[in-house]
């Protein structure tokens, strides 16, 4: 095998490491669209009329976010690698899908590592408006002559995540395969009784 092939194979089951942790989560987040299975499910359109896409998506089961539809990123990486170059692009390619997707859809963007990346110093500016706009100014090409929309910028920084995994919490601190389908049967039950079963 190949360098680069390492590389894709390192990310490809990246993807579906990053999966099943997300859904391990239990009440947050269901994943039924992996890229290399169903990539039509995870392509929006630039500007420029390219297409980009994230690796997973899926929605949120319940709590503060629920229904809202979920796209990942997920970074396979033991060391910061070129994370921060791709970080930008992550961050451009957030605001060209909140523009293709429509601000309501209330789409979630989560950039997922299992390594840190970037200065330290930066690190709580990552999710920022201004990072999202320095991100665009890089790769303008894309936006094909048109306005960046300042209020959009916020829209889609308040609309970011970042999570860094340690392999002990992603093996360790999930609960098992019986207890996260359990949760997820109790959960979906939950939705799907009509209003009038709460009534006195």
């Amino acid at each position: 095998m190949s360098p680069s092939e390492e590389t894709q194979e390192a990310g490809r089951l990246g993807t579906y490491r990053a999966k099943r942790w997300l859904e391990c989560t239990t009440r947050v987040v269901a994943i039924p669209w992996v890229v290399y299975e169903a990539p039509a499910m995870l392509a929006f359109a630039r500007p420029d009329g390219r297409y980009g896409h994230f690796d997973l998506a899926g929605y949120f089961l319940s709590g503060q976010f629920k229904h809202r539809p979920l796209y990942v990123e997920s970074k396979a990486y033991s060391s910061p690698g070129h994370q921060g170059d791709m970080y930008v692009k992550y961050l451009a390619d957030c605001y060209y899908a909140t523009l293709a997707f429509g601000v309501d859809r209330q789409a979630e963007f989560m950039w997922l590592t299992w390594h840190p990346f970037g200065a330290l110093s930066r690190w709580s500016e990552l999710c920022s408006a201004s990072s999202i706009r320095d991100a665009l100014s890089i790769h303008e090409s894309h936006l094909a002559g048109e306005e960046v929309d300042d209020e959009l910028c916020e829209q889609v920084a308040s609309r970011l995540w970042i999570v860094v995994l340690h392999e002990r919490q992603e093996h360790h601190l999930v609960p098992s395969a019986e207890m996260v389908a359990l949760v997820r049967q109790v959960e979906i039950a939950r939705q799907l009784e009509p209003p009038c079963s709460q009534w006195p």
